[in-house]
């Protein structure tokens, strides 16, 4: 009964202490701020935590897309095939061309491979010369390593042709 009404004295002190050192708007505003910014500081750790546990470091694969130019070609979507099972479609806005053509990488997949060697085979569609409806596929054997392994998908212009390049290089 004693611990029960100390709680209860404690408590009501508690309360009237907060009641009269009401913070005021900018003190409140600032432990926003800093709880926001707490928040958004965990957020990333708990991701890359998630990312490391998601895909080992030995088994990691992780495709990327890149533009260069792209007079001759406007990139609608890309689809990725790992030894002929489709993995990924990615679908590219007026905004994701934009960023692409200012130099942007666009992370198409990232997933576990063990070590071996595999075939990558990543679909392109879009407009090509002429504004005409435009698919194309380009191939590359992937020589899977005991540790995390990076893909480069590149999309550039062929100037004496006029057409579009599709080249895949492991980085």
């Amino acid at each position: 009964m004693k611990k029960q009404i100390g709680f209860a004295l404690l408590l009501s002190f508690l309360l009237t202490a907060s009641l009269l050192a009401e913070p005021s708007f900018k003190e409140l505003e600032s432990r926003t701020r800093a709880l926001k910014w707490q928040v958004l500081q965990l957020n990333q750790e708990l991701l890359q935590l998630d990312e490391a546990l998601r895909y080992p470091q030995q088994q990691r694969v992780t495709v990327f897309v890149a533009l260069d130019i792209g007079f001759f070609f406007q990139l609608d979507s890309v689809q990725l095939k790992i030894d002929g099972v489709a993995v990924t479609t990615s679908k590219y806005s007026s905004s994701e061309r934009g960023a692409l053509k200012k130099g942007g990488l666009h992370r198409l997949y990232t997933g576990n491979l063990a070590a071996g060697e595999y075939e990558l085979r990543v679909i392109f569609y879009g407009l090509g010369p002429n504004n005409r409806v435009y698919q194309r596929a380009a191939t590359f054997k992937l020589h899977k390593l005991e540790k995390s392994q990076f893909v480069k998908v590149l999309i550039r212009d062929k100037e004496p042709k006029q057409q579009p390049e599709f080249v895949i290089s492991q980085w």
